[in-house]
């Protein structure tokens, strides 16, 4: 296990007087600082790497108590990469990239967050309980119900006819709105994630995910975290709502086939 940086920069070394020397021991914590934070994105991968092929090659069903020993593992060790960038004290950029280095190699349809997507009925159940005997939480309900709204909204996007109907000069607004339903879907699951640690209760995901909107702010790394976040969060409640998904498709595609289009990109 990787030894943590305890102490703050300023107890961190014996300052001598002088400057050329401060300014090595100084470099050298930054240096063991980054190692640190390297250190817990690779085991990050490795214990994703390993529930992976847990999944592919193993014929034995995977428990409710085994998943979730590999769910508390795998949420540790990514506390512990935010924990080893906040001493690190790098810029968003610096830590996208190192965050990178968690995914790497990974299928997001094999994540332990998008598996995760199997306990969602269990889940919402019991944060549902915990509001209600917290007395009611109206903000809540409606994060709920809006989170079910958002991936319909998004089903719609991906219905196999929808596309080929929009308009050529609609397309690109088509799939800017495809992306701000993805991104509202994501927010809602970061938000569910938060009103679960407020209740008590087991998190819907053990991580919380970026949207798209840091694309603008850091470019390639940017979109490269994002849209592994976003596949994620795609698998996962494909998976999570898997029975409502194929009845909102099949509803979709009926309206299509009959021409029952009123949708804003056919106007």
């Amino acid at each position: 296990m990787s030894e943590f940086v305890k102490t703050d920069r300023k107890n961190a070394a014996n300052f001598d007087g002088n400057d050329t020397d401060n300014g090595k021991k100084w470099q050298g914590l930054e240096d063991y600082r980054k190692k640190d934070v390297e250190y817990w994105s690779d085991n990050t991968r490795n214990i994703s790497s390993s529930f992976a092929t847990r999944i592919r090659e193993s014929s034995r069903p995977m428990s409710k108590d085994e998943f979730e020993k590999w769910e508390d593992e795998y949420m540790d060790s990514r506390n512990k990469v935010k924990e080893a960038e906040l001493r690190m004290q790098g810029d968003m950029r610096t830590n996208l990239t190192i965050e990178e280095r968690m995914n790497l190699g990974i299928n997001p349809d094999n994540t332990i967050d998008a598996r995760a997507g199997d306990y969602f009925n269990e889940r919402i159940k019991a944060l549902r309980e915990a509001i209600g005997k917290s007395g009611g939480d109206s903000n809540g309900a409606k994060i709920i119900n809006d989170f079910y709204k958002t991936i319909t909204r998004h089903i719609l996007y991906r219905t196999p006819g929808f596309h080929d109907m929009t308009r050529l000069d609609k397309l690109a607004q088509l799939e800017d709105d495809r992306e701000a339903a993805h991104d509202q879907v994501i927010k809602y699951l970061n938000q569910l994630n938060s009103m679960a640690e407020k209740y008590g209760v087991r998190r819907f995901t053990p991580s919380d995910f970026y949207t798209s909107e840091i694309k603008g702010s850091y470019g390639i790394v940017g979109k490269s975290r994002s849209g592994f976040d976003r596949d994620v969060v795609e698998a996962y409640y494909s998976r999570a709502l898997s029975g409502e998904i194929e009845d909102e498709k099949r509803k979709e595609e009926k309206i299509l086939k009959h021409g029952e289009v009123f949708y804003k990109y056919e106007n």
